[in-house]
């Protein structure tokens, strides 16, 4: 019963590899076809391969990014989506890119120090489709642009739903704050924070409204702006 067992584990463990993960050698082919396609420079120099990863019980790829350093300093980043025959790729170009020092613990519970690279704020969003059962000439696969959209980075949206009562503090000015609202179906109001970049820094904004039951709930979003005044948030976990 215990070999069954194993077995049963270790063809699981087979399985979600052959399923879960876009191989190296394919992934090379892919990056060799977005060169011929001049989709990736032949100046742009490889800083770093990372990925990008679920936290779920089981460990996801989501897609293996390829960092790129341009002749004007700038930084892009190809990123080929994992689990898929016929690939989806992403370029983002003009990332905001920097590096951390993270730790994690080991199998013996020591703690290693690695760097975590981390890219985000691109100032354009390219999504290609490149299919390898299709060539638009003898060696190169045929390959569609699906979408392309150009990002305003000092600004972004927060929105919440059904609120009365509502209000909200910045802890510090680094962004300029509009507020909108909409009367939602139900008869209540959605609100829309609009917050624009003025300063590079870090800051929390806090909101509290009404539900419809009379209790007050509160939000925290950590607010982050960058030296090129790129405005990102995280909300924090609910409390109340």
């Amino acid at each position: 019963m215990k070999k069954r067992i194993k077995l049963f584990i270790s063809l699981f463990l087979i399985l979600l590899v052959i399923t879960g993960c876009t191989f190296s050698k394919d992934r090379d082919r892919i990056l060799k076809q977005l060169k011929k396609h001049d989709v990736i420079n032949k100046k742009w120099d490889l800083v770093v391969e990372t990925s990008t990863t679920t936290a779920d019980l089981f460990i996801d790829t989501v897609s293996y990014d390829y960092i790129y350093e341009t002749k004007d300093d700038t930084y892009n980043v190809v990123r080929i989506m994992d689990n898929e025959k016929k690939y989806t790729i992403e370029v983002q170009y003009d990332v905001y890119y920097y590096t951390t020092k993270e730790k994690s613990k080991g199998s013996d519970g020591s703690e290693k120090e690695y760097t975590a690279h981390h890219f985000e704020s691109p100032r354009k969003i390219v999504t290609y489709y490149l299919n390898p059962d299709e060539k638009s000439s003898l060696f190169t696969w045929k390959m569609e642009k699906l979408n392309e959209e150009e990002l305003d980075n000092k600004t972004t949206t927060i929105k919440i739903s059904n609120t009365e009562n509502f209000e909200y503090h910045l802890s510090d000015d680094i962004a300029a704050i509009t507020i909108e609202e909409e009367t939602n179906s139900s008869g209540r109001k959605d609100i829309k924070i609009n917050l624009r970049s003025l300063k590079e820094g870090d800051a929390t904004l806090t909101t509290s409204h009404l539900l419809a039951s009379g209790r007050t709930v509160t939000y925290k979003f950590k607010i982050k702006v960058n030296e090129r005044l790129d405005i990102i948030y995280e909300q924090e976990p609910v409390t109340n």
